[in-house]
Protein backbone atom coordinates (compact mmCIF):
# COMPACT_ATOMS: atom_id res chain seq x y z
CA UNK A 1 0.00 0.00 0.00
CA UNK A 2 3.02 2.23 0.61
CA UNK A 3 4.08 2.03 -2.71
CA UNK A 4 0.77 2.69 -4.04
CA UNK A 5 0.32 5.81 -1.90
CA UNK A 6 4.04 7.04 -3.23
CA UNK A 7 2.37 6.26 -7.05
CA UNK A 8 -0.94 8.24 -6.04
CA UNK A 9 1.43 11.37 -4.59
CA UNK A 10 3.71 11.71 -7.61
CA UNK A 11 0.41 11.71 -9.68
CA UNK A 12 -1.19 14.60 -7.45
CA UNK A 13 1.87 16.47 -7.44
CA UNK A 14 2.06 16.40 -11.40
CA UNK A 15 -2.08 17.18 -11.17
CA UNK A 16 -0.82 20.18 -8.70
CA UNK A 17 1.67 21.38 -11.90
CA UNK A 18 -0.78 21.01 -14.36
CA UNK A 19 -3.31 23.35 -11.93
CA UNK A 20 -0.43 26.01 -11.65
CA UNK A 21 0.56 26.49 -14.79
CA UNK A 22 -3.81 26.61 -15.86
CA UNK A 23 -5.29 28.19 -13.36
CA UNK A 24 -2.88 29.90 -10.44
CA UNK A 25 -0.87 31.28 -13.31
CA UNK A 26 -3.82 33.69 -14.05
CA UNK A 27 -4.58 34.91 -10.71
CA UNK A 28 -0.64 35.84 -10.59
CA UNK A 29 -0.48 37.41 -13.88
CA UNK A 30 -3.88 39.73 -12.57
CA UNK A 31 -3.07 40.01 -9.15
CA UNK A 32 -0.98 43.74 -9.68
CA UNK A 33 -4.58 44.68 -11.22
CA UNK A 34 -6.17 43.07 -8.55
CA UNK A 35 -4.40 45.47 -5.94
CA UNK A 36 -4.58 48.71 -7.73
CA UNK A 37 -7.99 48.75 -9.54
CA UNK A 38 -11.16 48.31 -7.30
CA UNK A 39 -13.49 46.69 -10.02
CA UNK A 40 -10.37 43.74 -10.59
CA UNK A 41 -10.06 43.66 -6.64
CA UNK A 42 -13.97 42.75 -6.24
CA UNK A 43 -14.27 40.61 -9.34
CA UNK A 44 -12.10 38.42 -8.31
CA UNK A 45 -13.33 37.80 -4.90
CA UNK A 46 -17.48 37.72 -5.99
CA UNK A 47 -16.62 35.52 -8.90
CA UNK A 48 -14.80 33.15 -7.23
CA UNK A 49 -17.76 32.94 -4.77
CA UNK A 50 -19.49 32.22 -7.55
CA UNK A 51 -18.53 28.61 -7.93
CA UNK A 52 -20.86 27.00 -5.03
CA UNK A 53 -23.39 24.29 -5.09
CA UNK A 54 -23.37 23.53 -8.57
CA UNK A 55 -20.48 22.78 -11.71
CA UNK A 56 -18.17 24.36 -12.56
CA UNK A 57 -19.13 25.61 -15.79
CA UNK A 58 -22.66 26.50 -15.00
CA UNK A 59 -20.50 28.45 -12.14
CA UNK A 60 -18.67 30.14 -14.76
CA UNK A 61 -21.62 31.63 -16.94
CA UNK A 62 -23.21 33.11 -13.62
CA UNK A 63 -19.72 34.45 -12.47
CA UNK A 64 -19.62 35.59 -16.16
CA UNK A 65 -22.94 37.67 -16.25
CA UNK A 66 -21.91 38.81 -12.58
CA UNK A 67 -18.44 40.38 -14.37
CA UNK A 68 -20.60 41.99 -17.22
CA UNK A 69 -23.17 43.83 -15.04
CA UNK A 70 -20.64 45.12 -12.65
CA UNK A 71 -18.19 46.29 -15.53
CA UNK A 72 -21.06 48.06 -17.04
CA UNK A 73 -22.29 49.48 -14.22
CA UNK A 74 -19.07 50.72 -12.86
CA UNK A 75 -18.06 52.54 -16.07
CA UNK A 76 -21.12 54.11 -16.48
CA UNK A 77 -20.93 55.69 -12.83
CA UNK A 78 -23.66 53.80 -11.35
CA UNK A 79 -21.96 51.64 -9.29
CA UNK A 80 -18.79 53.58 -7.02
CA UNK A 81 -16.52 51.13 -6.37
CA UNK A 82 -14.34 52.59 -3.98
CA UNK A 83 -16.97 55.15 -2.29
CA UNK A 84 -20.34 54.51 -0.46
CA UNK A 85 -22.67 52.12 -1.99
CA UNK A 86 -26.70 52.40 -1.92
CA UNK A 87 -29.07 49.92 -1.54
CA UNK A 88 -30.74 51.39 -4.65
CA UNK A 89 -27.33 51.05 -6.50
CA UNK A 90 -27.22 47.15 -5.55
CA UNK A 91 -30.46 46.84 -6.66
CA UNK A 92 -30.02 47.91 -10.19
CA UNK A 93 -27.06 46.36 -10.49
CA UNK A 94 -29.01 43.02 -9.31
CA UNK A 95 -31.59 43.95 -11.80
CA UNK A 96 -28.91 43.88 -14.80
CA UNK A 97 -27.04 40.59 -13.40
CA UNK A 98 -31.06 39.05 -13.77
CA UNK A 99 -31.55 40.38 -17.49
CA UNK A 100 -28.10 39.27 -18.59
CA UNK A 101 -28.73 35.29 -17.14
CA UNK A 102 -32.11 35.42 -18.90
CA UNK A 103 -30.99 37.07 -21.91
CA UNK A 104 -27.86 34.70 -22.03
CA UNK A 105 -28.99 31.39 -21.12
CA UNK A 106 -32.74 31.93 -20.80
CA UNK A 107 -33.44 30.69 -17.15
CA UNK A 108 -33.68 32.80 -13.87
CA UNK A 109 -30.70 33.33 -11.54
CA UNK A 110 -30.37 31.28 -8.32
CA UNK A 111 -31.80 32.88 -5.80
CA UNK A 112 -28.57 32.73 -3.29
CA UNK A 113 -26.43 34.01 -5.76
CA UNK A 114 -28.32 37.36 -5.53
CA UNK A 115 -28.63 37.12 -1.63
CA UNK A 116 -24.66 36.29 -1.45
CA UNK A 117 -23.96 39.94 -3.62
CA UNK A 118 -26.62 42.01 -2.14
CA UNK A 119 -25.15 40.58 1.43
CA UNK A 120 -21.48 41.41 0.11
CA UNK A 121 -22.24 45.24 -0.71
CA UNK A 122 -24.62 45.87 2.00
CA UNK A 123 -22.03 44.15 4.95
CA UNK A 124 -18.71 43.19 4.04
CA UNK A 125 -17.67 45.91 1.79
CA UNK A 126 -19.04 48.40 4.37
CA UNK A 127 -15.97 47.24 6.13
CA UNK A 128 -13.37 47.50 4.16
CA UNK A 129 -13.12 51.44 3.75
CA UNK A 130 -9.55 51.11 5.23
CA UNK A 131 -8.63 49.29 2.15
CA UNK A 132 -9.91 51.42 -0.66
CA UNK A 133 -12.85 48.60 -0.46
CA UNK A 134 -10.82 46.14 -1.97
CA UNK A 135 -10.95 42.81 -0.79
CA UNK A 136 -7.70 41.76 -2.00
CA UNK A 137 -5.89 44.52 -0.29
CA UNK A 138 -7.18 43.37 2.85
CA UNK A 139 -6.60 39.58 2.43
CA UNK A 140 -3.54 40.51 0.92
CA UNK A 141 -3.32 42.39 4.42
CA UNK A 142 -4.28 39.25 6.89
CA UNK A 143 -1.99 37.05 5.18
CA UNK A 144 0.89 39.40 6.00
CA UNK A 145 -0.20 40.14 9.23
CA UNK A 146 -0.44 35.79 9.67
CA UNK A 147 -4.06 36.28 10.59
CA UNK A 148 -5.46 34.16 7.65
CA UNK A 149 -8.31 33.07 10.00
CA UNK A 150 -9.30 36.56 10.10
CA UNK A 151 -10.25 37.10 6.16
CA UNK A 152 -11.65 33.32 6.60
CA UNK A 153 -14.06 34.16 8.91
CA UNK A 154 -14.67 38.43 8.05
CA UNK A 155 -16.36 36.86 4.28
CA UNK A 156 -17.82 33.60 6.26
CA UNK A 157 -19.52 35.87 8.82
CA UNK A 158 -20.69 38.84 6.45
CA UNK A 159 -21.68 37.41 3.12
CA UNK A 160 -24.36 34.73 2.20
CA UNK A 161 -23.94 31.28 1.23
CA UNK A 162 -20.10 31.85 1.38
CA UNK A 163 -18.87 28.60 2.53
CA UNK A 164 -15.40 26.68 3.06
CA UNK A 165 -14.80 25.70 -0.70
CA UNK A 166 -15.61 29.07 -1.71
CA UNK A 167 -13.16 30.34 0.69
CA UNK A 168 -10.50 27.95 0.80
CA UNK A 169 -9.88 28.65 -2.81
CA UNK A 170 -9.97 31.91 -3.16
CA UNK A 171 -7.59 32.20 0.08
CA UNK A 172 -5.26 29.25 -0.99
CA UNK A 173 -4.58 30.81 -4.47
CA UNK A 174 -4.29 33.97 -3.47
CA UNK A 175 -1.46 32.83 -0.97
CA UNK A 176 0.25 31.21 -3.18
CA UNK A 177 0.52 33.72 -5.68
CA UNK A 178 1.83 36.04 -3.56
CA UNK A 179 3.92 34.11 -2.53
CA UNK A 180 3.25 33.70 1.18
CA UNK A 181 3.01 30.03 2.16
CA UNK A 182 6.07 30.87 5.31
CA UNK A 183 2.90 32.81 6.70
CA UNK A 184 1.19 30.02 7.46
CA UNK A 185 1.07 28.01 10.51
CA UNK A 186 -0.31 24.04 10.68
CA UNK A 187 -3.34 25.43 12.31
CA UNK A 188 -4.21 27.57 9.41
CA UNK A 189 -3.74 24.92 6.99
CA UNK A 190 -7.49 23.78 7.07
CA UNK A 191 -8.33 27.57 6.43
CA UNK A 192 -7.42 26.93 2.57
CA UNK A 193 -7.89 23.68 2.07
CA UNK A 194 -11.21 23.39 0.21
CA UNK A 195 -13.21 20.32 0.15
CA UNK A 196 -15.27 19.63 -2.63
CA UNK A 197 -16.57 16.10 -4.07
CA UNK A 198 -12.86 15.23 -5.63
CA UNK A 199 -10.97 16.30 -3.22
CA UNK A 200 -13.41 14.02 -0.95
CA UNK A 201 -13.34 11.09 -3.21
CA UNK A 202 -9.17 11.21 -3.63
CA UNK A 203 -8.63 11.63 0.05
CA UNK A 204 -11.18 8.65 0.68
CA UNK A 205 -9.47 6.72 -1.64
CA UNK A 206 -6.31 6.99 -0.21
CA UNK A 207 -7.04 6.79 3.52
CA UNK A 208 -10.16 5.50 4.18
CA UNK A 209 -8.82 3.46 6.83
CA UNK A 210 -8.08 6.34 8.49
CA UNK A 211 -12.04 7.58 8.65
CA UNK A 212 -13.93 7.29 11.93
CA UNK A 213 -17.11 8.26 10.53
CA UNK A 214 -18.36 6.36 7.06
CA UNK A 215 -21.98 7.09 6.01
CA UNK A 216 -24.27 4.21 4.98
CA UNK A 217 -24.74 3.52 1.02
CA UNK A 218 -27.10 5.86 0.41
CA UNK A 219 -28.26 7.62 -3.41
CA UNK A 220 -25.84 10.47 -2.95
CA UNK A 221 -22.71 7.75 -2.22
CA UNK A 222 -24.36 5.57 -5.75
CA UNK A 223 -23.51 8.60 -7.85
CA UNK A 224 -20.42 8.91 -9.95
CA UNK A 225 -19.36 11.60 -9.27
CA UNK A 226 -21.36 12.56 -5.96
CA UNK A 227 -20.11 13.78 -2.23
CA UNK A 228 -19.98 10.35 -0.06
CA UNK A 229 -21.42 12.10 2.54
CA UNK A 230 -18.04 12.26 4.80
CA UNK A 231 -17.74 15.08 7.60
CA UNK A 232 -15.88 17.84 5.90
CA UNK A 233 -13.27 18.82 8.12
CA UNK A 234 -12.37 14.85 8.95
CA UNK A 235 -11.52 15.05 5.02
CA UNK A 236 -9.63 18.47 5.75
CA UNK A 237 -7.39 17.08 8.69
CA UNK A 238 -6.83 13.63 7.46
CA UNK A 239 -5.58 14.79 4.41
CA UNK A 240 -3.29 17.48 6.26
CA UNK A 241 -2.05 15.13 8.30
CA UNK A 242 -1.10 12.57 6.17
CA UNK A 243 0.24 15.21 3.82
CA UNK A 244 2.83 16.70 6.18
CA UNK A 245 3.75 12.80 7.24
CA UNK A 246 4.43 12.72 3.42
CA UNK A 247 6.16 15.76 3.26
CA UNK A 248 4.15 17.61 0.60
CA UNK A 249 2.52 20.88 1.34
CA UNK A 250 -1.48 20.49 1.59
CA UNK A 251 -2.29 22.88 -1.00
CA UNK A 252 -0.56 20.98 -3.41
CA UNK A 253 -2.22 17.84 -2.64
CA UNK A 254 -5.63 20.11 -2.97
CA UNK A 255 -4.82 21.60 -6.06
CA UNK A 256 -3.43 18.87 -7.61
CA UNK A 257 -5.93 15.94 -6.81
CA UNK A 258 -9.03 18.57 -7.44
CA UNK A 259 -6.98 18.37 -10.78
CA UNK A 260 -6.41 15.27 -11.60
CA UNK A 261 -10.07 13.88 -10.29
CA UNK A 262 -12.20 16.90 -11.87
CA UNK A 263 -10.59 16.96 -15.48
CA UNK A 264 -9.94 12.85 -15.58
CA UNK A 265 -13.04 11.01 -14.22
CA UNK A 266 -15.23 10.85 -17.29
CA UNK A 267 -12.91 9.10 -18.97
CA UNK A 268 -11.09 6.63 -16.01
CA UNK A 269 -11.91 5.79 -12.51
CA UNK A 270 -10.74 6.92 -9.99
CA UNK A 271 -7.89 4.20 -8.64
CA UNK A 272 -6.63 4.10 -12.43
CA UNK A 273 -6.32 8.08 -11.87
CA UNK A 274 -4.33 7.99 -8.73
CA UNK A 275 -2.26 4.02 -8.70
CA UNK A 276 -2.52 2.63 -12.54
CA UNK A 277 -1.47 5.99 -15.05
CA UNK A 278 1.76 7.77 -15.27
CA UNK A 279 1.43 11.06 -16.20
CA UNK A 280 4.28 12.81 -18.03
CA UNK A 281 5.15 16.64 -16.73
CA UNK A 282 5.07 18.66 -20.09
CA UNK A 283 3.57 22.06 -20.50
CA UNK A 284 2.35 20.89 -23.59
CA UNK A 285 1.19 17.45 -22.73
CA UNK A 286 -1.73 15.99 -20.81
CA UNK A 287 -0.44 12.30 -22.38
CA UNK A 288 -1.16 9.48 -19.85
CA UNK A 289 0.35 6.10 -20.02
CA UNK A 290 -1.62 3.18 -17.95
CA UNK A 291 0.37 0.60 -16.63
Amino acid sequence: MVKSIEIAIKNILYGAKRYDRENLNKVIDNLPKMESDICEGTLHVLKSFMYRFRNDELSKRYANCLEEAVRELYERGKLPLGGNINEQQVNHLLNIYEEKVRSYYNYNPNVSDKEMIKSYFSVAYRHLEQYNYNPVRYIREKIEQKKIWEAYYFFKINVKYCDQKVLGVLLRDLIDALDCRDKLCEGDLVYVFPVDTWVEQVTFTLWKDRFTHIPNNNKKREKKHGRLGLRVNEVKYIAIIECLKWGIHPSDYNKGAWKLASSLADRLDLETILFKSRFIDNPNSKQIQSS
